[in-house]
C-alpha cells in the first residue's frame, strides 16, 4: 500500500473554497466568522491513487455519470477484506 502524508497541508485561504469564503459561510449561518464544520472539503491534496483514476477518466474523455450494477456486492466485499465483517449484499 502507497504511504500518503494527510499532515501536508495546502493554504485554502485564497482558493475558491467554501471553506474558507467568509461571504459564503455569512450567507449558510449567518456568521462570517463560523467555523466551517459542515464542509466536506479537505486541506490537503487529493492522494495519488485519486489522481491518477481522475486522470485515467480524464484521458477517456467522458465525464457523465456511471451506472455501477455490483455496488452492493463491492461494498459487502471492501467491508470483508478491510473489517473482516461478512456482510449479506442484499
Amino acid at each position: 500500500m502507497e504511504y500518503f502524508d494527510f499532515n501536508d497541508l495546502v493554504e485554502r485561504s485564497n482558493s475558491l473554497s467554501v471553506k474558507y469564503n467568509k461571504e459564503a459561510i455569512a450567507s449558510i449561518c449567518g456568521n462570517p466568522n463560523a467555523r466551517p464544520f459542515w464542509v466536506a472539503d479537505m486541506d490537503f491534496k487529493a492522494p495519488p491513487a485519486a489522481l491518477h483514476a481522475l486522470q485515467g477518466q480524464i484521458e477517456h474523455g467522458i465525464l457523465g455519470y456511471p451506472r455501477i450494477t455490483d455496488l452492493e456486492e463491492t461494498i459487502a466485499l471492501w467491508t470483508l477484506k478491510r473489517h473482516a465483517w461478512s456482510v449479506d449484499p442484499a
